[in-house]
């Protein structure tokens, strides 16, 4: 006998997978000129630095870890262990019902090598020719307590680029206290110049053992190893290809340069409305941007000299973000610290593994 359809079936369905769904905090979009609703299944790419974790903050926002999200560091898979505060990253997500959701986090080191040069007091490094800045803020993680940098030590180097050739640091971990004469190095920058068996990221000439395939111009991804003491380039790919959907909203964090054709981040250019303003070379800035047509970026906000570990974290707005606000105010008192209260991110977000739990409005400390 054939069983007749239930026409409450299909209403049934929704209403169990509506129930299914977890809630979580309102807010935690503060400087990113994003609005609160209206918003469901918009992508966003953030690029920033990883300020604080309770799922993950980037650029003032929270964006939820997902048991679905990928992680890439240096373009190889991750677990999320492998994030740490003061990593340099682009956040891959969509924003759903109030709710910043990540689907990929890929943390992108500036360098990865040996510590050439030490000048200012430790305050400014010398690694695989790049300069390398360091200020309160910087986060320093270290292999042995009350360790510090030497020439001829391995670092693995965040941050972000404020000319070629040069950076700020957000964090600098250290890998070794000695380098092997085979050990692997990697450096991110502008590909200045390729001559032959040689090329030139930023201000510095490396040995090369591949064809570079990308022109004089293009951000590139480089990796190779020492032999003898010189740094020889094995592999070179470009590192701009993140950011091609059209129309994409992008958030960005970082130090804009002014050129003859509009403003410069990295390999990406950047047009604003007339009278916009920023500080370039000197500060970093928060910017909003989207993708047009012709390849370049539209800038749609633009918010100058932002301190990038805290920018958007201290604005509150709700019960919710006075919450978040008063947790995050224990390390913003002092950011000379070397060891953050959270340095990695928790096991999974509460929401994820107990979805009956209401976080609208959590309670009050």
């Amino acid at each position: 006998m054939r069983i007749p359809a239930n026409p409450w079936r299909p209403l049934l369905i929704v209403c169990l997978l509506l129930a299914s769904g977890f809630t979580a905090p309102r807010g935690g979009i503060g400087g990113t000129g994003l609005a609160r609703g209206g918003i469901g299944g918009t992508g966003v790419t953030a690029i920033g630095v990883i300020q604080r974790f309770g799922s993950i903050f980037v650029n003032g926002t929270e964006y939820l870890l997902l048991p679905t999200t990928r992680y890439l560091v240096d373009g190889h898979r991750a677990q999320s262990q492998a994030l740490h505060r003061g990593n340099a990253v682009f956040v891959e997500a969509r924003i759903h019902d109030h709710r910043s959701l990540a689907e990929t986090v890929r943390v992108q080191h500036a360098l990865v090598g040996v510590i050439t040069a030490i000048s200012q007091n430790g305050r400014v490094l010398t690694v695989l020719g790049q300069t390398v800045l360091m200020n309160r803020a910087t986060i320093r993680g270290r292999t042995a307590p009350n360790l510090r940098f030497r020439v001829g030590r391995e670092v693995r180097v965040s941050g972000l680029p404020i000319a070629p050739g040069r950076w700020q640091a957000t964090r600098i971990a250290q890998l070794k206290t000695q380098h092997s004469q085979d050990a692997s190095f990697l450096i991110r920058g502008k590909l200045t110049a390729v001559h032959g068996h040689a090329l030139v990221l930023g201000r510095h000439l490396f040995l090369s053992t591949t064809r570079v395939t990308p022109p004089p111009g293009t951000y590139v991804l480089a990796r190779g190893v020492y032999r003898s003491g010189h740094a020889i380039v094995t592999r070179v790919r470009a590192a701009t290809g993140l950011l091609q959907a059209r129309g994409r909203r992008v958030l960005i964090a970082g130090y804009l340069r002014a050129t003859r054709t509009g403003w410069r981040y990295e390999g990406m250019t950047l047009r604003g409305p007339v009278g916009i303003t920023a500080a370039p070379g000197a500060r970093p800035s928060f910017f909003v941007a989207v993708r047009t047509a012709r390849g370049t970026f539209a800038i749609r906000r633009i918010v100058p000299a932002i301190p990038v570990m805290s920018y958007g974290l201290a604005r509150v707005s709700d019960g919710a973000s006075i919450h978040r606000a008063r947790i995050d105010q224990s390390w913003m008192r002092a950011p000379h610290n070397d060891r953050p209260d959270i340095d990695r991110p928790f096991i999974s977000h509460p929401a994820l593994t107990h979805p009956e739990i209401n976080l609208s409005r959590p309670p009050m400390p």
